[in-house]
């Protein structure tokens, strides 16, 4: 697991950032795809699924 995933879960699990917001900043800004694959393994450990994020993300418009 990267140092970068770990970072941006930890916006999630510090700061309440949604999974959802932070996958889309993260495709937004162009970052490495197996960074934003890793945050979003954390996130199914954490309980959230890969298709709940995205339908977040779809929710949000963002």
């Amino acid at each position: 697991m990267s140092i970068k995933a770990e970072i941006y879960l930890d916006f999630h699990l510090k700061h309440g950032i949604s999974p959802a917001v932070i996958v889309s900043a993260m495709e937004d800004n162009g970052e490495d795809e197996g960074v934003v694959k890793d945050v979003i393994g954390l996130f199914e450990y954490e309980g959230y699924s890969e298709a709940n994020i995205r339908s977040a993300m779809r929710d949000l418009e963002i």
